[in-house]
């Protein structure tokens, strides 16, 4: 059975922690705690700890966390206090650092660095908890076959760009002898609707979020990544226009009209980024998905829509009752 994560930004300590009880309530998996924009945001691990306080069974982690704003020993000792609080249900999702390090001015790690970084860690990490990283190009495919325990494809739902980035990281896994088997997960922007008339609009509401996604995939390049040539130049130009001022937010604003003119443009990153629809629909895209690439765990970022906790829990109970023929309950 697949592996089903949701992932929350911070912005109250303690309704995260309401958050990952109601997903373990619902059957989820795995919790994901957003290390993003410090400034719009609280800081990730005091919402992880007060997560494992308040639940049993599910599995909760930074999604993702960087190696730019902390040492190595400072996530690997977290790691170790953690597992010791919740044994086996603590698990590290990091990247080189998109939100939380270019709002504050500072610059992603380079992979040559993050990958000695991982390395280091290691050293002292507890054997029950999992690094799980998140890549979208080549270089960070091989390098996640290398080190991770885990690797989320964050191609968005393009298939043949996520069976051609699985490839790379198993290659290189193989070439550097790793006996465990690397763990594959995929993460579209999903919310589910009740009815048909409701996908457009959602659609465009979710439309900044999905040029967040772009600017993560696209930022250092976007070569070997199945975008039309014709919208490259747009795309460049336009996501260095991105705000992090607004970053994890829906609804009308700067980022949110990036490509107002450009509607084939937006309509693309919608589509590579975003699963929205039915139940009905947004399940049967994802087993058509699953029957092409081997998954292990699909994570579902939840952004809150409006500024009502209930919203955001009712969003978590419609992603339940649209993929519980996934979850296997």
């Amino acid at each position: 059975m697949i592996e089903t994560g949701v992932i929350t930004t911070v912005a109250s300590t303690q309704r995260a922690a309401v958050y990952a009880e109601a997903a373990e309530q619902m059957g989820f998996s795995r919790v994901g705690m957003a290390d993003t924009a410090p400034k719009l945001f609280h800081a990730t691990y005091p919402a992880v700890t007060a997560a494992l306080m308040r639940t049993n069974r599910i599995s909760v982690g930074p999604y993702v966390t960087n190696p730019v704003t902390r040492h190595w020993s400072v996530h690997a000792a977290t790691a170790r206090a953690l597992d010791e609080l919740a044994p086996g249900r603590f698990y590290a999702g990091m990247a080189t650092g998109d939100g939380a390090v270019n709002s504050v001015g500072l610059k992603p790690a380079k992979l040559e660095y993050f990958e000695n970084y991982i390395n280091e860690m290691r050293t002292i990490w507890p054997e029950q908890s999992k690094i799980h990283l998140a890549f979208s190009g080549p270089k960070g495919m091989e390098l996640a076959g290398r080190v991770a325990d885990e690797l989320t494809v964050a191609v968005g739902l393009d298939v043949e760009m996520i069976q051609k980035m699985v490839g790379l990281a198993k290659a290189s896994r193989q070439s550097a002898g790793v006996k465990t088997p690397l763990r594959i997960w995929i993460n579209p922007l999903t919310y589910v609707v009740a009815t048909e008339s409701e996908v457009e609009p959602m659609r465009k509401a979710l439309r900044n979020i999905a040029f967040s996604s772009a600017r993560f995939s696209f930022d250092a390049s976007m070569e070997d990544k199945n975008v039309p040539d014709h919208m490259k130049p747009i795309l460049k130009k336009r996501l260095a226009l991105y705000d992090f001022a607004y970053k994890g937010q829906v609804g009308d604003n700067p980022n949110a009209r990036l490509f107002e003119d450009h509607p084939e443009v937006e309509n693309y990153l919608i589509d590579r980024a975003v699963l929205t629809g039915t139940a009905e629909q947004c399940l049967a895209r994802l087993e058509q998905l699953m029957d092409v690439v081997e998954l292990s765990g699909i994570w579902f970022p939840t952004i809150p829509r409006t500024p009502h906790f209930s919203d955001h829990l009712s969003d978590l109970a419609a992603l339940e009752r649209a993929f519980r023929p996934m979850m296997g309950h």
